[in-house]
C-alpha cells in the first residue's frame, strides 16, 4: 500500500473527522498506469519511425513536435492523477480521494456496505505480494458514491482490515447490541456437590 496501513498522508489528514481511526490509505496499483505508458511508447516509436524514414525533417517536425508535447502533458497528467488518488478505509467510513485542481471526495459509510465481493485476476495473483486485486462494494442505498474500485495494491490484506473492520467482531456488524434494560436476567445456578 502506498502509505501503509495506520499511516496518513498529511494532505488527507483534513477528511477525518475527529475520533475516527485509520485503518489503511492506499493508493492504486501501478498497474493503474500501464495502459496510459503502452500510449506513450507506442506514440513514441511511431513518431521515431516517421522521423527516421523521412528525408524532410523539418515538415515532419511542425506535426511530430505537437504530438510529443500533447501526448507527454497527457501522460504528465495521468501519472499526477495516479499520485494523488487514494482509498482511504477508517473504522467508520471508506473514502475515495482525486482530483489533481479541484478535488472530490467520495465517502460511503461501512455501516451501508451490506456486500463486498474480492477479485483478483490471474496476472494480479503471479506477483503475489506485488500483486493487485478489485473491490465491489454493495450498499443499502441505491445511489452509491463508488461501487468498482480496481488496481488495489496488496489485496489480502487489505480484505482483511476492511472484514475485520464490517464484518468482524468488534466491527460495524459484529458488535453485540446493547442489552435491553427491562429484559430478564437468565437464572444461573451453581451446582452444589
Amino acid at each position: 500500500m502506498s502509505t501503509g496501513i495506520g499511516q496518513l498522508t498529511p494532505s488527507l489528514r483534513r477528511y477525518l473527522i475527529p475520533g475516527e481511526r485509520l485503518v489503511a490509505e492506499v493508493r492504486w496499483h501501478p498497474v493503474w498506469l500501464l495502459r496510459s505508458t503502452l500510449v506513450l511508447v507506442a506514440v513514441l516509436a511511431v513518431t521515431g519511425w516517421l522521423s527516421a524514414g523521412l528525408d524532410d525533417g523539418a515538415s515532419l517536425g511542425v506535426v511530430i513536435g505537437p504530438v510529443l508535447l500533447g501526448t507527454f502533458l497527457w501522460y504528465a497528467w495521468r501519472f499526477f492523477e495516479w499520485r494523488t488518488e487514494r482509498l482511504v478505509v477508517t473504522d467508520r467510513r471508506l473514502l475515495m480521494v482525486n482530483g489533481l485542481l479541484s478535488r472530490r471526495v467520495a465517502v460511503m459509510p461501512l455501516r451501508k456496505v451490506t456486500d463486498m465481493t474480492f477479485s483478483q485476476p490471474l496476472l494480479g495473483r503471479m506477483f503475489d505480494r506485488y500483486g493487485w486485486g478489485t473491490f465491489v462494494f454493495e450498499s443499502a442505498g441505491q445511489d452509491q458514491a463508488f461501487h468498482t474500485i480496481p488496481y488495489l495494491p496488496e489485496p489480502d490484506q487489505l480484505y482483511r482490515c476492511l472484514t475485520t473492520e464490517i464484518f468482524g467482531e468488534n466491527g460495524i456488524y459484529g458488535r453485540k447490541p446493547p442489552a435491553k434494560p427491562n429484559a430478564p436476567v437468565p437464572d444461573r445456578r451453581d451446582d452444589e456437590e
